[in-house]
């Protein structure tokens, strides 16, 4: 019996032994593993990007642009019109930036427009950019007010104009006082009158004998 644990005590000595230099070697696993991430090489590609110089203007525009396929041809439109450049073609250099120039079209009023580089990424994508330019009026700012001059001699009186409108009637104004009594008028129609009652009477008269006679 005696044996048997001793032989049973070895036993399990040799095994956590083992397992102990086993867990020596872990900490070493993990520190080649960590360096083998460290050390693996990680393409990033950089973002395409265009500028304008200057951001706004009348004439010209420079264009610059980075983050390209390097060797690869780049086109620019204007509000989504083909414009001629210099150089044409445009192809991006060994670090895949590039320089262009393009004129403001003749045509092109006051305002907002959109500038778009398409392109080929380092990825070997199909990219494009769209920045805005401002095209600005022909006419400069206003320059200081001047000094004021001298007052001039007064012109000659114009023509009268024409007669305004008639303006509203004003109130009633107060009575006046009464005018001297009338010279007296003409007495036409007092003799008219008269005949009148005349020839009335006659025709009485007459009619009295007729029934004077009736009664004979």
């Amino acid at each position: 019996m005696w044996h048997a644990r001793q032989f049973d005590g070895c036993t399990q000595n040799q095994t956590k032994g083992a397992l102990m230099k086993r867990l020596k070697y872990i900490p070493l696993a993990l520190l080649i593993a960590v360096l083998s991430i460290l050390s693996a090489t990680v393409t990033v590609y950089a973002q395409p990007a265009i500028a304008l110089y200057p951001e706004s203007g009348v004439s010209t525009v420079i264009i610059q642009g980075s983050g390209f396929m390097p060797d690869s041809t780049v086109d620019i439109s204007w509000d989504g019109s083909s414009v001629p450049t210099a150089p044409s073609p445009i192809v991006t250099g060994p670090s895949g930036t590039f320089g262009a120039i393009i004129t403001v079209p003749t045509d092109a009023v006051p305002g907002s427009y959109e500038i778009t580089v398409s392109g080929t990424a380092p990825s070997e994508e199909p990219v494009s950019e769209t920045v805005s330019f401002t095209v600005l009026g022909i006419e400069g700012s206003a320059g200081p007010a001047g000094s004021r001059g001298p007052k001039g001699n007064p012109g000659d009186d114009g023509p009268p104009g024409p007669a305004g409108a008639q303006g509203p009637a004003g109130p009633q104004g107060t009575a006046g006082s009464e005018g001297p009594e009338g010279a007296p008028g003409a007495t036409g129609e007092v003799t008219v009158m008269f005949m009148s009652g005349i020839v009335l009477a006659l025709i009485a008269i007459a009619l009295g004998l007729v029934n004077l006679v009736r009664r004979l």
